[in-house]
């Protein structure tokens, strides 16, 4: 109950406060668990970035090898498939951060 003093010529007032129940709150060790989620999705972004600039970056040297020598695949075959080869790796791995943000989505919903 809270109390509120009378005013002059009034009667004092009196509230009830509804009833209390506990609220519940994340443990040291989820709060943890959730810091390195966040971490991890920090960095997940920074390495999604880099991919991304990389991918660019093979995707406009190819572009410019083939504006400069429409030919260029008999002469440059060979770094050409190289350049085609890294596009895969990093394909991959903008796979791989997809598929881990999607596990830890899950298993930040389960806590």
């Amino acid at each position: 109950m809270i109390f509120r003093p009378s005013l002059p010529g009034r009667h004092s007032l009196v509230y009830t406060v509804a009833e209390t129940r506990p609220i519940q709150s994340l443990t040291n060790e989820q709060l943890e668990e959730l810091s390195e989620l966040t971490s991890r999705t920090q960095g997940r972004d920074y390495e999604r970035e880099t991919v991304h600039y990389v991918i660019a970056v093979i995707t406009n040297e190819k572009e410019a090898m083939l504006a400069v020598n429409p030919n260029c695949y008999e002469t440059h075959a060979h770094m050409l498939l190289e350049m085609d080869d890294e596009l895969e790796y990093l394909n991959q791995r903008l796979s791989r951060i997809q598929t881990e943000e999607r596990e830890d989505a899950i298993f930040e919903s389960e806590l």
